[in-house]
Parts: structure tokens; C-alpha cells; sequence
């Protein structure tokens, strides 16, 4: 696999089937880790491998513990009762079949400055181990296998530390399983480009030449321009004019880049956004149905055409679309409100107050579970 092809692959999975990982993807993954950057090459790292089931069964216990102090007590929209249950059992239910652990640590094993100098090299020894636990996550995807970088242990660090006899002179630094996914959950939002990307200086927005002559390339000879640069600069492009309200900008920015590659899924489903909000539903609909038959696994995808299906009117549509929308993302909140809401449009009373209510138990957005309550209340649940 690509080096890009492995990043934009790679997904935080938290389902895995138990089938066992064998030794040597488990090595080459590690190895891949060990060729991480480090600072005058200190590599500043270990890593333990835990198959042992009494040992992972204990582990994963620990680190469930963790999660439940992270969401009741340190998130700053703590929860607590049968709403921490929900969304503990919601995410990490099947955590515990991973077959494998990986306990990643900080070890600090040369000094290669002066004493007064310690605190800036620890931070070059923690980037040092964050390079090392990236390049196991993508060559993990790249072996065909599922990891979830975990913080939340850190919680727990003194119980396990203790777990696995760890010295004291060594750090935990992350904690992922590692196994065969049971899941193929769609990509997250991220920022464009455009809001993240500064020029020279903070907050200089002007682009690169080369972006700028893209729309002329592809108007003066699409094909030619046909190439992985110009269709992500036109998605940057467009996403950047979306963001600023420039409605018909962004079309033109997504359609040229669907011109460029009838098979980007990433320019239909944007495009369809567009036409979404300038409330041309028909339209969204369709290049939404074509960014799910490029990208099936995309569960936002799913949950923006039900949206669009729900505008029109389509209400049995909208629900099977965002049904499979959080079929595909346990996580999709706005899938269970959104359906909550044509429950109630069609007079399906316990359904609706159903989703309603999963929202309310494992949603973290408090806006969302502010219009999951008005649900609720106005259907008297």
C-alpha cells in the first residue's frame, strides 16, 4: 500500500474479531515503529506486546476503568448513571476481544543533554515517541489491521505499570489494541485546508500559485489536469468557498474537480452539500447516492442524503438512510436524532422517544441533546 493511501486509511477501530494477529504482522508493525525519528537518535522507546488473555482480560479492564473516569470526572461535559453506562457500552463494549495490546512507553535511555537542559529534551523524547506510535498505526492499516491510539490509560498508568512490572524510570505513553476490525467506519471530519494553512506568517491566507491555475487547467483541458494535486487543491478550493458562503464558487470548484475524477467521492459528496444548501434537494440526493456507491462504508454520507430524502418529503427513505448511517457509526448521534425526528412527523411515538433517548444517554454535543429532550417533552416521554 501508498504511504497516503495507508494515512487516509487508517480509522480508530474499536470492534475487533478475535481471530488471533499473526507473529510476524505483529513484527513488521513494531519494526515499522522502531524506524520512527527520534531525537541525536535516541530512541527513546519500548513496547509490550500483551496475548496473554488473563493479562489482557485484566488490562482491558483497567483501561475501560480509565475511559469512565475520563467522561465522568475530567471531560468538561461529564456524565454519570445509566447516560456513563450507555456510552461506555456504546464505544467500547467489544474492546475488550481485541487478541492483542500494545502498551507503547517513554524510555529514556541516553542523556544527551545537560541536566538544566532535561525539560526541552523530554519534550523531544515525547515527540520522538509519538513518531514511533504514528508509524505503528499505519503499518498496521497497512498490514489490514485495526488500532485505536489510547490516552485515556494514562489514568490508570500506576495500576498498569504495576500490571506489567514496568520500572519506574519508564513512562506509558499510549496504549492501542491491535487486531482484524469488526467495524469499517467512514471517515471523521476534518478542517479544510484552507482554515488550517497559513502562509509565511500566521493568518496570511493567500495561496499557492500552483492551486490558483488549477481552475484554468481544468477549463482550458480537463483531463490533462487530471492529476491527484489538481483534484485536492479544487477540494481545498471549494471547501474554502463553502465555509465562506460563496455557494455557486464552491460548485465550481467541486464540479471541476468531479470533472477531473468522475471517481471522487470526496467532490460528489461536497458538491451535494452545496446543493443541499442552496436547497436544490433532487440534486444533493444524487451526487450524494454516487459518493455512497464510490465510498459505501461513509456513514456521514448516508446520514447527509437522509437529510436531503427528509427535506423532500421522502420520510421511509430518510429512515433507512439513517439507519444504516449509524449502523455503519455507532457514534453517528445525529443519525438517531435526525431519525427521531421522522418517527415523530409519522406518528411513530415510541420510536421516535427510542432515539430521543439514545441520544440523551450517549450523545456528548450539548446542542443535540438539548433538541433530543424537546423531543421527549413534547411527546410527553
Amino acid at each position: 500500500m501508498e504511504t497516503l493511501a495507508a494515512i487516509k486509511k487508517r480509522r480508530s477501530i474499536r470492534q475487533y474479531q478475535p481471530q488471533p494477529v499473526e507473529d510476524e504482522k505483529v513484527m513488521a508493525v513494531l519494526e515499522a515503529a522502531s524506524c520512527a525519528p527520534s531525537a541525536v537518535n535516541g530512541q527513546p522507546w519500548g513496547f509490550i506486546v500483551v496475548r496473554e488473555l488473563e493479562i489482557r482480560q485484566r488490562l482491558s479492564e483497567l483501561i475501560l476503568g480509565a475511559h469512565r473516569t475520563v467522561f465522568s470526572q475530567a471531560s468538561t461535559q461529564p456524565v454519570s448513571g445509566s447516560e456513563l453506562d450507555q456510552r461506555m457500552h456504546d464505544v467500547y463494549a467489544s474492546l475488550p476481544q481485541a487478541p492483542v495490546y500494545v502498551v507503547v512507553c517513554l524510555h529514556r535511555k541516553r542523556a544527551y543533554v545537560k541536566q538544566e537542559f532535561d525539560q526541552g529534551a523530554y519534550l523531544f523524547d515525547v515527540e520522538s515517541v509519538a513518531a514511533a506510535m504514528e508509524n505503528l498505526l499505519l503499518a498496521a492499516a497497512d498490514q489490514g489491521l485495526g488500532t485505536c491510539w489510547m490516552g485515556a490509560p494514562l489514568f490508570a498508568e500506576a495500576d498498569i505499570k504495576g500490571l506489567m512490572g514496568i520500572p519506574d524510570d519508564v513512562t506509558i505513553f499510549g496504549v492501542t489494541p491491535l487486531g482484524y476490525p469488526a467495524e469499517n467506519p467512514g471517515p471523521r471530519p476534518r478542517d479544510p485546508l484552507p482554515t488550517i494553512v497559513h502562509f509565511d506568517r500566521w493568518q496570511q491566507r493567500a495561496h499557492d500559485s500552483s492551486v490558483e491555475s488549477y481552475d484554468t487547467l481544468l477549463g482550458a483541458a480537463p483531463q490533462a489536469a487530471a492529476t491527484p494535486q489538481t483534484v485536492e487543491a479544487l477540494l481545498a478550493r471549494g471547501q474554502e468557498s463553502f465555509t465562506s458562503g460563496r455557494l455557486d464558487e464552491a460548485l465550481g470548484h467541486f464540479s471541476a474537480a468531479i470533472a477531473a475524477d468522475p471517481g471522487s467521492a470526496s467532490a460528489y459528496r461536497d458538491r451535494g452539500s452545496v446543493y443541499y444548501t442552496k436547497g436544490d434537494q433532487k440534486a444533493a440526493a444524487q451526487d450524494y447516492t454516487r459518493a455512497m456507491e464510490l465510498q459505501p462504508q461513509d456513514s456521514g454520507v448516508y446520514y447527509f442524503r437522509g437529510l436531503a430524502h427528509q427535506a423532500m418529503g421522502r420520510l421511509n427513505e430518510a429512515v433507512e438512510d439513517f439507519t444504516r448511517s449509524a449502523a455503519l457509526n455507532s457514534s453517528q448521534w445525529g443519525a438517531y436524532y435526525a431519525r427521531a425526528l421522522v418517527y415523530m412527523a409519522q406518528g411513530q411515538t415510541y420510536l421516535a422517544l427510542t432515539d430521543a433517548g439514545t441520544v440523551l444517554a450517549s450523545a456528548a454535543e450539548p446542542q443535540l441533546k438539548q433538541w433530543a429532550q424537546q423531543i421527549k417533552t413534547q411527546l410527553g416521554g
